[in-house]
Parts: C-alpha cells; sequence; structure tokens
C-alpha cells in the first residue's frame, strides 16, 4: 500500500527507471544516471526521455478510495477506482477527476480529500448552471463514474407534509400521512413527535427513502379542520 511521500518516492524511482531502460539495440546509460531520476535537478532528460516519464502509473490504483464520505451520513459511491499517474515529475495525478497532489503532500487520504473537494465545488457550479470549459468536462467524467442517483437522493432536501399521529406504544409512533401511506417511528425520529398528542394533526418537513422516514423536523400541531393541504402533494 502507498501511504507516504517516502514510498512514492521510491516507487518513482524504480518505475522511472523501468521506464527508461533500453530495450535490446536501444543506447544504454549509467547506473548514475539511472539513480538521478528520483531527483529532476540532478540529470537533464532528453526530449524523448521526458516523454516517458511524463505519465508512470502509481500502480496504487487498487488502493485508490472507492468512496468519497461527505460527513457521517452521506458519501459518494464510485463505479470504478480513480486511475493515478505521476504526472510530468511534479505531481500525482487523477485523471478524469482532475486533481492533483504534491509529491511531499501525498497520500492517500490526501488523495481522497483533493476528490472529495473537487467533487462538491463541481456540484454545486453545476446546481446553479454556470459549468464551463474544462470543469464541465470534467464534471461529465465524475458524473458517468459514481453512483450520483444515490447522492441525490441522500441529500434531498425535506418537503412539508402533514400527517396524523395515530398511536404512540412502547417508544413507537404510528403515523398516517394525508395520502393514507403509514409509517412507524422509533428513536430520535419518535422522539421528536413528543409534543403531538395521539390522535392529532401536525404539519412538518420530512424525508423519505424507500417509503421509510429518514429525517423529520419542525413537528408542529395543527386543527385538521383548518389546516389547507392544497399545497401538500402525496406521496407517490
Amino acid at each position: 500500500m502507498i501511504e507516504t511521500a517516502a514510498q512514492l518516492s521510491t516507487l518513482l524511482s524504480v518505475a522511472v527507471v523501468n521506464a527508461l531502460t533500453p530495450g535490446p539495440g536501444e543506447q544504454s546509460f549509467s547506473s548514475r544516471e539511472a539513480g538521478s531520476f528520483s531527483d529532476p535537478d540532478l540529470v537533464e532528460l532528453t526530449a524523448a526521455q521526458k516523454r516517458e516519464v511524463a505519465e508512470i502509473p502509481l500502480y496504487a490504483d487498487a488502493e485508490m478510495p472507492n468512496k468519497l464520505e461527505i460527513d457521517a451520513f452521506i458519501s459518494v459511491q464510485l463505479t470504478e477506482r480513480p486511475n493515478g499517474v505521476w504526472r510530468d515529475y511534479r505531481e500525482a495525478f487523477i485523471k478524469g477527476w482532475n486533481v492533483s497532489v504534491k509529491p511531499e503532500d501525498f497520500n492517500l487520504a490526501s488523495i481522497k480529500r483533493e476528490m472529495t473537494r473537487q467533487f462538491l465545488r463541481l456540484q454545486r457550479t453545476a446546481r446553479i448552471g454556470t459549468l464551463s470549459g474544462d470543469d464541465r468536462e470534467t464534471w461529465g467524467f465524475i458524473v458517468d463514474h459514481i453512483n450520483y442517483a444515490q447522492y441525490c437522493e441522500d441529500t434531498t432536501v425535506p418537503v412539508e407534509f402533514q400527517g396524523t399521529l395515530e398511536s404512540r406504544k412502547n417508544g413507537q409512533v404510528a403515523i398516517r400521512w394525508v395520502d393514507g401511506e403509514f409509517n412507524s417511528l422509533v428513536g430520535v425520529l419518535a422522539e421528536r413527535m413528543k409534543y403531538i398528542n395521539a390522535g392529532e394533526s401536525f404539519v412538518c418537513r420530512v424525508k423519505f427513502k424507500d417509503s421509510q422516514v429518514v429525517e423529520i423536523l419542525d413537528v408542529a400541531p395543527v386543527d385538521p379542520a383548518q389546516a389547507d393541504v392544497s399545497w401538500i402533494q402525496p406521496l407517490t
């Protein structure tokens, strides 16, 4: 596993030597020159050699992240691990994501952090409709390589809704929503219903996932005879 800048430096030294080792009939170079490729200041590479080392695979694809954790509840699932290269002797670069980390800062945690930062930046830019140029191409690549539909579902904003507290028993609260659907709440979600009496109607902001309540906020009692429910969209 490649985790530190020192490990990366060792890997790059070997990789560059392997990349530049001449094949049959090619001109050879000294062991001192080969060893010097770990520091580009020690030897001037020829144009041909620079082309050879322009993109050296990090050989860490199996260790690259397959998930970016936004917080304890929200993550971005990658459909395949990213492809990393050592580019132009200057940076560890993640293809497609257009993010890089300098050698002295390199570790897998820093790669993951920069990928997450890139996702959040471009996701917001796409949401407000200001993507352009390289960002548009990068965002297209990212969306093609993550489970974006799942991320959108996980981050859906709670909507206004109305229901009736049918019963409360043994820490479990039964709710009948305005469209006739039922849900049972326990734990923290049930606790948020503590100011609603059994049989009483209420309004709230609620978030559903797979027809289950995953968040409920701003719960308030309401007189059903006076409530205006024309704005409430039934669950589908």
